[in-house]
């Protein structure tokens, strides 16, 4: 949803706000063509595909990875992307006020570490911290992109943020049903990042400049605001994931953590709009842009949306790796649907964004297809198991069976297929109209928190969602099993338990799984709809704003 001044092709690149705001004077371009720029150019591409890569690999990997390494239930922290979110913030106003090619080295690093373990850890709990690590250090290049590219690229070559953009996700996921063939051998998915990061980022980072020292009266780190924004972010992950595992949602030290949580996000929000403890140019947010109704609902809508594009791409392959039942290769098969669909989406997002009319029109009728296709995926018609005859949904609400519905099945794929595409497509772009750098398009900071906000929420609540209700419902149906055993039945068909069980319990141990996974699409669909209202109100101001200013856009 951004608005692109047509006039001007070379204003289709990347200005984050923030960084007009606070560019210096002596700002150094790469010229137009040469080494470094070449160098460069790579470097985006490679950057954009490794932070895809990142996201798409736990969604191929996560059942095989809580099936070897043991304590399945503490899956949600493979996706919650507590570390980005929390330090996101942080790592950003470090690029202003520092050196940035030192702060995108320090993520570098960072990414590798946390790669490297995932890569060769033996327990789940490496895995997390590992993930966590190299979350932080991806989304982290992340960020230095877009101040690397509007700081010393040319601009007429700033585009080339947006196509890398398109191609790299574009790629990243028509190699995840590759990856999650894989299988036992999961772990060179996590190896080939290392090789394809050190073989070539490393010539791209020598070529960047380091770019001037900013003034001093921009030069500290907003710390009270830094420890306001990250800490809750903790909490609350920590609060969510362990309701789905040890505690319930209202058990004291859920509620606790809930409590403080929320209390330290009050004081951000009043530390931010007051200036309190740091000057306006210190603090992490441009909160005075929130008071503009436009960037408000465009705030809300990409943190709405994105809940729903991250609850579609975790859950649905999640739920065709632990409920269909199929072997990697037919999984793999059975997502091709929805990767199709995906990545068809995704381009035509890119080769329609400088059309705001067309850009916009498609993504509602995405949001609103994800609508339908998340209702869908709640019904038991489309979430029974394959290989259970007679099954219990069957017989209860008469059905039919999930064998004659696998068409259902794929036409569900192709519409959360679209609606993913199209959202992170929106997600990822952030265009500012070269004739007014001081409209209202949201900074890059503010964007960037409302989509970190929004994966975290559909990949973490999301997650406790089915632990909670899978766990419960597996102690109460096998009272008798041990911790261990039901740990597994959680992964369902993927979980190596579920095979030594007979047949009937086979059976419920599916349609209560199957249940629990169910809900998870229930915050999807609140979310799209909303998605749905809110870029309709955004497009009703941007109209009577065009009005206004009598500049009727087609």
């Amino acid at each position: 949803m951004a608005l692109v001044n047509n006039n001007d092709e070379t204003s289709l690149h990347i200005i984050p706000l923030d960084v007009i705001e606070d560019r210096a004077e002596d700002e150094v371009i790469l010229p137009p063509w040469g080494l470094k720029l070449f160098m460069l150019n790579a470097g985006v591409v490679v950057v954009c595909f490794l932070h895809a890569l990142d996201t798409v690999i736990p969604v191929h990997l996560q059942t095989v990875m809580g099936d070897q390494l043991g304590y399945a239930e503490a899956l949600p922290w493979i996706s919650a992307g507590m570390g980005a979110f929390a330090l996101a913030l942080p790592i950003g106003k470090l690029y202003v006020i520092g050196n940035k090619r030192a702060v995108f080295i320090f993520c570098y690093i960072n990414y590798l570490c946390g790669v490297a373990i995932c890569g060769g850890t033996p327990t789940m709990t490496g895995a997390i911290v590992g993930r966590v690590w190299a979350a932080i250090g991806s989304t982290g290049m992340r960020i230095g992109l877009f101040y690397l590219v509007e700081g010393v690229m040319p601009r007429g070559n700033r585009s080339v943020y947006q196509i890398a953009s398109v191609f790299s996700w574009a790629v990243a996921f028509a190699l995840g049903s590759f990856i999650g063939m894989l299988g036992s051998s999961w772990r060179w998915a996590f190896y080939t990042q290392l090789i394809v990061s050190i073989g070539v980022l490393p010539p791209m980072i020598m070529r960047l400049p380091p770019g001037p020292a900013r003034t001093a009266v921009n030069e500290h780190l907003d710390t009270v605001g830094t420890m306001f924004s990250s800490v809750p972010i903790v909490l609350f992950t920590i609060a969510s994931v362990y309701a789905g595992i040890v505690d319930h949602w209202m058990g004291p030290t859920v509620v606790l953590l809930f409590t403080i949580g929320g209390i330290l996000t009050l004081a951000f929000m009043l530390q931010q709009v007051s200036d309190i403890f740091a000057t306006a140019q210190e603090r992490h947010l441009n909160v005075s842009q929130l008071r503009n109704r436009e960037p408000a609902l465009r705030f809300a809508l990409v943190g709405l949306s994105t809940v729903v594009a991250w609850i579609v791409i975790f859950y649905y392959p999640f739920y065709l790796y632990a409920i269909r039942g199929g072997s990697p290769t037919e999984t793999a098969r059975d997502l091709l649907t929805f990767v199709i669909a995906l990545i068809v989406a995704l381009i035509s997002m890119g080769v329609i964004h400088h059309k705001p009319g067309y850009y916009r029109c498609l993504y509602i009728f995405a949001v609103a297809v994800g609508v339908i296709g998340c209702v869908f995926m709640s019904l038991p018609l489309f979430v029974s198991p394959p290989h259970s005859k007679p099954r219990l949904t069957d017989r209860i609400q008469g059905r039919m069976g999930a064998e004659d519905s696998k068409a259902g099945v794929y036409a569900c794929g192709l519409m959360l297929g679209v609606t993913a595409g199209c959202i992170i497509h929106a997600g990822l772009a952030a265009y500012q109209p070269e004739s007014d750098p001081g409209g209202v398009t949201p900074s890059i900071s503010m964007k960037l928190l409302s989509h970190l906000a929004g994966s975290w929420f559909g990949a973490c609540v999301g997650g406790a969602i089915y632990m909670t209700t899978a766990k419960a419902g597996l102690r109460a149906l096998f009272p008798d099993l041990s911790a261990e055993a039901r740990d597994s039945l959680v992964l369902g068909t993927a979980g190596h338990f579920l095979a030594d069980l007979g047949p009937t319990d086979r059976k419920l141990a599916l349609e209560l799984l199957a249940g629990g996974l169910k809900k998870v699409w229930y915050p999807a669909m609140v979310a799209s709809g909303l998605s749905v209202v809110l870029a309709m109100l955004v497009q009703v101001c941007l109209l009577a704003r065009l009005v206004v200013e009598g500049d009727v856009v087609g």
